[in-house]
């Protein structure tokens, strides 16, 4: 039996999420794939046997069934923003000259690591916010 604790399944083909809550998560995995971005703030982000010190603009591209983890540092404050886009749905992304799956992931590391220009972040948060509020109309 699969501990509801450890593995997540999407309830959505994609959920978008904005908070200013980051609390330290437990390991866990799930079906879909996530793009992270720390807003603002810092953090520690474990990702399988590899840990990460995110500070703002800070990015993660994580595949489908990655065990990971956030860690708030003692006393710290920070913003995030998360989007999970369903494996099944993801591939309907693709074009017959592109896998964007493989594009950002390869198979010996099933992340990707990227940090954004302020510039480049604010549009990132515009982009996402119309998406959490069109996903939630």
């Amino acid at each position: 039996m699969i501990n509801p604790n450890l593995y997540q399944t999407l309830p959505h083909d994609i959920i978008c999420t904005h908070t200013n809550d980051c609390a330290t998560t437990s390991f866990h995995e799930h079906d879909s794939y996530e793009i992270y971005l720390l807003s603002n703030g810092n953090l520690n982000f474990y990702l399988e046997q590899q840990g990460f010190h995110m500070s703002k603009g800070s990015g993660l591209f994580i595949s489908p069934n990655v065990f990971h983890r956030s860690q708030q540092p003692i006393n710290g404050t920070c913003e995030t923003c998360s989007i999970h886009i369903r494996s099944d749905y993801f591939r309907t992304l693709n074009s017959l000259q592109t896998n964007l799956a493989k594009v950002l992931i390869s198979n010996d590391r099933p992340f990707f690591h990227f940090q954004l220009t302020e510039e480049h972040m604010g549009y990132f948060l515009e982009k996402s916010l119309e998406l959490e509020k069109s996903l939630h109309q």
